[in-house]
């Protein structure tokens, strides 16, 4: 019995190395991606995804960004199975009742584990509707992209079965988040530079 439980541990041990070490390989892919994506965020976006779909075990993943005047979000990458009330080319309401839009008002991590019993969809929510219903989908969770204490965007991964988020799984999503921001504010300095440059020339020649 003592041997059984001496393997039982070992092998957990072993799934909890190989979970860190994947973890970090993501970090490092994405870290690798930023400097290779100047001026162009959609690629970081992208292996942010990638990476969430998989160590997070989920089969739906979506980055959202919130508009310069905030006053609405979009879809700005997507992963997984193709939610028609999230296409890219709509636009939603900050002040719509979602969770993604309460993950990116308040600057806060939103996480419902059973979306058949959270309020959007109890209230008849058009869209959380679809997404229960129609898409199948039950836990769900919103990690907001945050820069000096203002959120701008959220990461959001959804789940067919009831399984709630893990603290170790939250906190893996909130790295890919402060990632998202590394990256969008790389492009920003790098485009802002690159206009100085062009105007600093114009400067030159006239």
């Amino acid at each position: 019995m003592k041997k059984q439980e001496g393997s039982a541990d070992y092998e957990s041990l072993r799934a909890e190395l190989a979970h860190a070490h994947d973890r970090e390989a993501a970090i490092m892919e994405i870290l690798q991606v930023i400097s290779r994506s100047r001026d162009n965020y959609s690629p970081v976006f992208d292996v942010i995804l990638e990476n969430a779909s998989h160590l997070c075990q989920v089969p739906v993943a979506t980055l959202l960004l919130l508009n310069a005047e905030r006053t609405s979000f979009h879809v700005a990458a997507h992963r997984g199975a193709r939610l028609d009330p999230l296409a890219v080319d709509i636009t939603w309401s900050l002040d719509d009742p979602l969770p993604v839009a309460e993950s990116m008002r308040d600057a806060c991590v939103v996480h419902i584990p059973n979306l058949y019993e959270s309020e959007p969809y109890l209230a008849g929510h058009s869209v959380y509707v679809h997404l229960v219903e129609k898409e199948g989908l039950r836990s769900r969770i919103c990690v907001p992209l945050i820069r000096d204490g203002v959120s701008f965007g959220t990461i959001a991964l959804s789940r067919y079965e009831i399984r709630p988020f893990t603290d170790n799984e939250i906190q893996l999503i909130e790295t890919f988040a402060a990632q998202a921001v590394i990256a969008i504010e790389n492009v920003r300095q790098f485009l802002a530079l690159e206009a100085l440059n062009l105007e600093l020339g114009q400067r030159v020649e006239q």
